[in-house]
Formats: C-alpha cells, structure tokens, sequence
C-alpha cells in the first residue's frame, strides 16, 4: 500500500524527503522500517535509512475565536472569545462559559453567539439581561437544563455557586445560593469554596470543590448538597479510601462514563481519580501528570488538558500517550503534537470522538479531530 500523501520523511546522517514511495506494508504512527541505500542508488542517499512512519495522527484546529479577548459574535475566527475555561455538548451545539458570559457556537456552521449573561454580576434573569460571577464550569443534563459553576466571586455579586440554565427560553436562575465555606444541606444555605468541573449523573450533580478538597453530590430533584468524596478544607492530601476517608489536593474537574464511574483532575496531586458512584470508593487511575485540568471520558479512554497539552488514557490499562500539543505554550495548528496550546482547560467530546477543548490563553475553542 501506499503511504498516505505518498510522502515519507528519512531520518540518517542527513535528512530527505522521497515522494511516491510504496511499502509492502502499512506501517502505524511510531513504527519504523529500515531500507538499505541501495534500495534508493537514484536518490543518492549513500547510506542505510530509517523511515519514520507518520502513520495516523489527531489533527488540531480552531473552530471559533482568534488571539484578542472580547465577546463577540460572529462565525468561527472572526468571534472573539474571552479566557473560555469549560464547555459542554448539548444537541449539536457547544456551550462555553468564558469570563462573564455563556456562548453557544453552532457546529454545523460555527456561528457564535453569546446565549446568556453580559457583563459580570450575579443577576437572575433571561439571556443576555442575566449576570455571572466567575464562572468557571458548565455542564447539560440531557433534558434541556445547563448547569453553570461560579468559582471565587470575583466580581462581589456572588460566587461559590451553581446557576441553571433553562435551554428553550434561556432564563437563569440560582439553583444552589452558595457562598465561600464548607456546609452541606438544603440549596439556601450550602456553602462551597472554589467549586469548578461539574458532572450530570443519574439526576444528580457531582461538583468539584476545589478549595474544599473534595467531590460535592447535589441531588436535582432536591436541591440538597452532600459531601460525596474527601475530607475537607482541613484534610488535604492523596489517599485512596471510601467515601470521606478518601484524600484529594484542589481537584479541578469531573466527568461521568455512563456506567457508574465519575473520573477526577487532582490537580495538586497530579493525578486522575475515580470514584465507583455506588460504592463511593476513590482509587486513583495514573499519576505522573503536570497540572491535570480538563477531563473527558469516551469509548474506554481518559480525555486530560494538562500543561499546554492534550493526554489520552487507556482506562483499561492506564498507559498514557500524548495526542495533541508539545508541551510548549503558543499557538500552532496542524497535526498530533506538532500543534500547541496555551494553558487548555475545559474539554468535551462528541459521538464521533471529535475533542472539543478551551484553549483559555490563546481566547479560542479548538477541535481535535480523531484519525
């Protein structure tokens, strides 16, 4: 078969490029395959070569927002866009809350329009005439209602709390009132510090409490709010347990798989957890990471933003590849981890595979899509 582009890249003692080169086989991204010279006598290589085979790769690009901060409507690139930290999925289309407001890009043309808040505040009401504070992350739950975390309270309107979002007629309202603190308890009077991911799962919320070190359960039906997971403001620290017991250092995001599973950035810790839904039990998947933020889970694999980069993880056996990004922060377009990022955050994935991230410093959402 031929390699895809009928270009092939030679690495030895000089580097060329030979087009049209044919293979008895077709090797995968990584692999090589050694060619004596004289297999290339007419291309005057004058030594053995070593074909690095691209194989497949995850290609980077931007699908709204460009290099300025602003809230701007408009069609992909020419949108402005403002530190965008989470998005969500909901009916082909991708919600983004950024620095005061919450965007809805159509991603079938990629028209982005600001679908809820203005400037920052915290303020109950329709579309653009509602206020945010802070906020931070954002999640759908499947029946029309978008749930919208406020991190710190930045703005003094509000803060450490969770907003809803009713889709149809994009009216906001306050679900869980907040404020900085650690109680569990009815909606008017739970207090959290920091809250940042959010999760839907089985009608019930599950929130990141970042300063809190720990996972927050908020049953919808209810409004009512439990500690789920770790031990507190005062318990900081890494240990694997049941429920309370368990130890977390600031986690930053949480995904659900659908079958009972809730995955979580440990950001402090640099680590992925998992929390088994029906047992509380918290174990922890892989460590070894740099500054874990965003997190997705699709098809037996880990999504994670982390420093300037996008991982994957192989539930199954927990080995972690590099799919897009170097590592370096900037902004590059282009294949696997030839592309860049600067300081990526909030990340979804659709049913094809395709990874939508908050790429919060370059003010841009990119798509990854899968080979």
């Amino acid at each position: 078969t031929t390699l895809s582009g009928g270009v092939v890249t030679f690495v030895s003692s000089t580097v060329v490029t030979i087009s049209n080169v044919r293979f008895v086989d077709n090797p995968g991204s990584g692999q090589t395959i050694t060619i004596a010279a004289a297999a290339f006598a007419t291309q005057n290589l004058g030594v053995a070569a070593t074909v690095v085979a691209s194989g497949k790769t995850w290609q980077v690009s931007t699908i709204a927002g460009n290099d300025t901060s602003t809230i701007r409507d408009g069609v992909g690139t020419a949108a402005g866009l403002s530190t965008p930290h989470d998005n969500a999925l909901y009916n082909g289309k991708l919600y983004v809350v950024d620095s005061t407001t919450v965007r809805v890009i159509d991603l079938t043309t990629q028209q982005v329009d600001t679908f809820a808040g203005s400037t920052g505040g915290h303020r109950d009401d329709f579309g653009i005439a509602a206020q945010f504070d802070d906020p931070r992350g954002i999640a759908a739950d499947g029946m029309g209602n978008l749930y919208v975390v406020e991190n710190s309270g930045a703005n003094r309107g509000g803060g450490h709390s969770i907003r809803k979002i009713n889709i149809a007629t994009q009216y906001v309202s306050t679900f869980i009132r907040g404020g900085q603190g650690h109680v569990d308890g009815a909606a008017d009077t739970a207090l959290f510090d920091d809250p940042c991911g959010i999760a839907e799962y089985g009608g019930k919320l599950y929130v990141a409490d970042s300063s809190n070190n720990c996972i927050r359960v908020i049953t919808i039906s209810s409004g009512v709010v439990d500690t789920f997971a770790g031990g507190g403001p005062s318990y900081p620290g890494n240990a694997d347990g049941t429920g309370t017991a368990a130890r977390f250092n600031r986690p930053r995001d949480i995904a659900a798989d659908g079958i009972g599973n809730l995955y979580v950035t440990d950001r402090v810790n640099n680590s992925i957890r998992k929390i088994v839904i029906a047992t509380q039990y918290v174990s922890t998947v892989v460590g070894g990471f740099n500054d874990p933020i965003g997190i997705a889970v699709y098809s037996g694999s880990l999504y994670v933003t982390n420093s300037h980069k996008v991982s994957k993880i192989d539930i199954a056996t927990s080995a972690v590849t590099t799919i897009a990004g170097s590592g370096s922060s900037g902004y590059v377009e282009g294949r696997g981890t030839v592309a860049r990022f600067f300081y990526p955050e909030g990340i979804a994935v659709d049913g094809s595979g395709n990874l939508y991230v908050a790429d919060r410093a370059n003010h841009r959402i990119r798509k990854i899509t899968p080979p």
